[in-house]
């Protein structure tokens, strides 16, 4: 995974724990108002394998972090739009077909 994150010259954060940040990206519904988002690949360990969650806030509302409530976390369809956006900026359309942990 590291090497795919450094051959698609994802930027490194000034974090210790090797996260990567993806970028600011927006969101909101259809006639309503755009909300923005900054996310960034967050490392973590299944079963001792090292693998990245995409993690993201604005504001009090997000996805993936331990510290924000299921009350403030954006909701399945906010969630599709910016994992759209992160696939397109980084043209991950063609690594989709590699089944992993899903």
């Amino acid at each position: 995974m590291t090497a795919l994150v450094k051959q698609l010259g994802i930027q490194d954060t000034t974090h210790p724990n090797d996260e990567y940040y993806l970028g600011k990206f927006i969101f909101g519904s259809k006639n309503g108002g755009e909300y923005s988002i900054h996310t960034r690949l967050e490392p973590n360990r299944l079963h001792n394998q090292l693998y990245y969650k995409v993690v993201g806030s604005s504001g009090d509302y997000g996805f993936g972090h331990h510290f924000i409530s299921k009350r403030n976390t954006l909701g399945k369809r906010y969630r599709q739009q910016i994992f759209k956006q992160i696939i397109d900026k980084y043209n991950l359309s063609k690594y989709m077909g590699v089944k992993t942990f899903y």
